[in-house]
C-alpha cells in the first residue's frame, strides 16, 4: 500500500468519526430534550412526539435541501450562503439586547 492510500485511508476514517460524533452530538441533544420534556409532561407523550419531530424535520430539510441544489448552482448558493451568513451576524453584533 502507497503512502498516498494510506493518507486517503486515514482521511476517510477521519470523516467517518467527525461524522459519528456529529450524529452522538444529535442524539444526545434529542435525549436531553426528550428528558426535559418528561420532566414536566410525566405521561411523555411531548417526549415521545420530539423523535417524530425530528425525523418529519430531516424528511423536510431533504426535501428543500434536494430542490434547492436541483435549482441553483453550487457557486452560487456559495456565495448566497456566505451573504446570508455574513448580514445575519453584522445584524446581531449590533443589536443593544440580545433576544432571549
Amino acid at each position: 500500500m502507497s503512502t498516498n492510500s494510506s493518507e486517503k485511508t486515514f482521511f476517510y476514517y477521519l470523516l467517518a468519526i467527525v461524522g459519528s460524533l456529529s450524529s452522538a452530538g444529535a442524539s444526545i441533544t434529542l435525549i436531553a430534550l426528550s428528558t426535559s420534556l418528561y420532566a414536566v409532561d410525566p405521561e411523555g407523550t411531548a417526549s415521545s412526539s420530539i423523535y417524530v419531530l425530528n425525523y418529519f424535520g430531516i424528511g423536510l430539510i431533504g426535501f428543500a435541501g434536494g430542490w434547492i441544489l436541483q435549482r441553483f448552482t453550487a457557486i452560487t448558493l456559495g456565495i448566497t450562503g456566505a451573504l446570508i451568513s455574513a448580514s445575519i451576524v453584522f445584524y446581531l453584533a449590533f443589536l443593544s439586547e440580545v433576544p432571549p
